[in-house]
């Protein structure tokens, strides 16, 4: 988000050195929003109010603010939907052209409580430092310091309310405006960072804040009103600002598709949504970012929101705006929960390999460099072992209770935590007294020498029902072969 107007009377003039404060010249200004004067003092009006960390109770959010770092005073609010399973985590960067803007602002408030509980992701909005005292890339630095903030978190265990509902193999990285653009640049000095346990999976981009020397056509021709959420003169008060000295727009930070940005085909991106605004004077530029992404092969999509200008979501309450802010909250809910299940469909379909497939070569060189000797572990935790191999062993417990087997010998499927039954799936969940189970036993060991059920045992744990469907099912022998899994 740039330029912001919420009172119709206010119109966003933008000079420099067209008024004083005493004897002292303004440098550079956006009426109403920000005032920097040439001895380097900056005011920046109270345009939007700032809100405490709550929400109407009926939108099922818990909110609260914690503090990142206290040298630099980086701090965010989290965002909780009510959940009964672990939810995405979205990094949430705000706008305001770098030099404004904060988490505590009320339309941002309203705006990620209401994509929290309707999207279904746990937000974390960042208050970063703001330029021109902090330029860029103190923004930047201050996205990865929170991410390795969360990393920290989350090894040591955090036992914050928040942590509880995380889904850390599911982080995604958003923003608008001035925010997406943190968002993408963040993204990149991410690369060489470590962030085990966290796995980003994508990055959501509202209306992307670039630029450049040379004008596009929405730049030059986009007819904006006075009260217009970003005009051209704003866009380029906010890059002077926010650049480092003796730079121009065709920065790297500012201008990605520029001669001195790094090829697109060469940089490690991760699958990017664009949200993009009819009316917005970036239109054609965020076009050309997608393009440009498109033809380096990395995955991308975008979506043009008809009849809308620069950050809609946030600062208009139009019925138009309001039906497009809902459009937009359900394609992100639907990016990253397409992003997710591919996550989470990945680490069954590798376990159901590992062992259903132990004769392929890939599967022998896995098992063996991680000592996956046992026919049917309890677990396969390593020490020193890659992040997908972690992230398996951490679920596969889990994960056994979606393999399905065919009985065979029965030496390998667990007879209480296996799932074996169709339709039933492990009959600990059904068992009524598990404290009392050994779950370790083997379906073998639950028939007796005339090879039938031991009906006196499973009567003692598990009722008519079950019992029928187990009574349904041949036992084991020895001459059936293998136990073998059939599905995941």
């Amino acid at each position: 988000m740039a330029t912001i107007a919420m009172d119709p009377s206010l119109s966003l003039q933008i000079g420099r050195g067209s008024n004083q404060h005493g004897a002292v010249p303004v440098k550079e200004e956006i009426q109403g929003l920000i005032k920097v004067y040439k001895n380097g003092h900056v005011e920046r009006p109270q345009i939007v109010p700032y809100v405490t960390p709550a929400l109407p109770p009926e939108l099922g959010v818990t909110t609260k603010d914690f503090v990142i770092d206290n040298f630099t005073n980086v701090w965010a609010r989290f965002y909780v939907p009510k959940s009964n399973w672990k939810l995405p985590l979205v990094v949430y960067f705000h706008g305001g052209g770098f030099c404004a803007g904060s988490a505590a602002w009320s339309c941002y408030h309203e705006f990620l409580g209401k994509l929290a509980a309707k999207a279904g992701c746990l937000i974390v909005s960042i208050n970063y430092r703001l330029a021109p005292e902090n330029p860029l890339p103190a923004a930047y630095e201050d996205g990865v310091k929170c991410l390795m903030w969360l990393k920290q978190e989350a090894l040591k265990g955090s036992s914050e309310w928040w942590s509880k509902q995380c889904n850390l193999c599911s982080v995604f990285l958003a923003g608008d405006s001035a925010g997406a653009n943190i968002a993408h640049n963040v993204t990149t000095r991410l690369n060489s960072k470590n962030l085990y346990p966290l796995t980003l999976k994508g990055t959501i981009l509202i209306q992307p804040f670039f630029g450049g020397e040379a004008r596009t056509n929405s730049e030059k021709n986009m007819v904006q009103s006075p009260r217009s959420a970003l005009s051209l003169p704003a866009s380029d008060t906010y890059w002077r600002l926010a650049l480092p000295c003796g730079t121009n727009r065709d920065h790297p930070w500012c201008n990605p598709l520029g001669k001195g940005s790094a090829k697109m085909e060469e940089m490690k991106l991760l699958p990017t949504l664009v949200c993009i605004s009819e009316m917005d004077i970036l239109r054609d530029r965020n076009l050309e970012f997608c393009a440009a992404l498109g033809k380096a092969g990395k995955k991308v999509e975008h979506v043009l929101y008809k009849g809308v200008g620069h950050a809609f979501q946030v600062l208009s309450k139009s019925r138009l705006s309001q039906s497009r802010t809902n459009e937009m909250i359900a394609r992100v809910k639907a990016f990253v929960n397409r992003l997710k299940e591919q996550n989470e469909s990945f680490l069954p379909k590798l376990e159901f390999n590992l062992l259903a497939k132990k004769q392929a070569l890939w599967v022998r060189v896995l098992r063996s460099k991680y000592k996956l000797l046992k026919e049917y572990p309890k677990d396969i935790s390593q020490s020193n072992c890659s992040f997908v191999w972690r992230s398996l062993a951490k679920a596969w417990p889990l994960l056994h209770q979606n393999i399905l087997w065919l009985v065979g010998d029965g030496n390998r499927i667990k007879f209480w935590t296996g799932s074996w039954i169709l339709e039933v799936g492990p009959l600990i969940n059904h068992c009524l007294f598990p404290f009392l189970v050994d779950d370790s036993i083997t379906l073998s060991e639950v028939v007796n020498a005339e090879g039938n059920w031991n009906w006196e045992y499973l009567r003692c744990f598990l009722d008519e029902d079950i019992l029928s469907y187990i009574g349904g099912i041949l036992t084991s022998t020895s001459l059936a072969g293998h136990d073998d899994v059939i599905s995941s």
